[in-house]
């Protein structure tokens, strides 16, 4: 039997292979806990243009204008079909829109028009808009970083 030291690792070797793999975790999880909060954004993006589409097509199909609505002490959006969305911590939500509506309304009318107006969504991460064109209703949505 052969005592050799150099056929093996030492103890300090792979203390800091350890220490390496150690550091690139707790990076990949970083970067997976700020794109999970990125995720979320873009899912209450996506419900919010989904209820503003149902609306413009709720509008052109019965022949009567459908408004979309946000309640600020609820945080929460909702077509006039029932639909509603809650808008959770840590996002917060400001809707801008034509006055004569009234406020905090974006209403859609069977011309295919709109009053059109637009939904920020904002975190400390991510800053999302979703804008409603008044004279077409296309709906479009921006993504910003802070």
């Amino acid at each position: 039997m052969r005592n050799d030291a150099s056929s093996g690792f030492t103890l300090i070797e792979m203390l800091v292979a350890m220490v390496i793999v150690a550091l690139g975790m707790s990076v990949a999880a970083t970067t997976l806990i700020r794109s999970g909060s990125n995720f979320e954004a873009r899912r209450i993006a996506r419900e919010i243009t989904t209820l503003a589409s149902e609306a413009r097509y709720s509008a052109d199909r019965d022949g009567r204008p459908r408004a979309l609505v946000f309640d600020v002490a609820a945080r929460t959006l909702t077509a006039e079909s029932g639909e509603s969305l809650y808008v959770p911590e840590p996002f917060h939500v400001e809707l801008a829109s034509a006055e004569s509506v009234g406020p905090g309304r974006i209403a859609f009318y069977p011309s295919g028009a709109s009053s059109g107006g637009q939904v920020r969504l904002t975190s400390p991460r991510i800053e999302i808009v979703v804008k409603v064109d008044w004279l077409t209703s296309h709906i479009e949505t921006m993504e910003a970083l802070p």
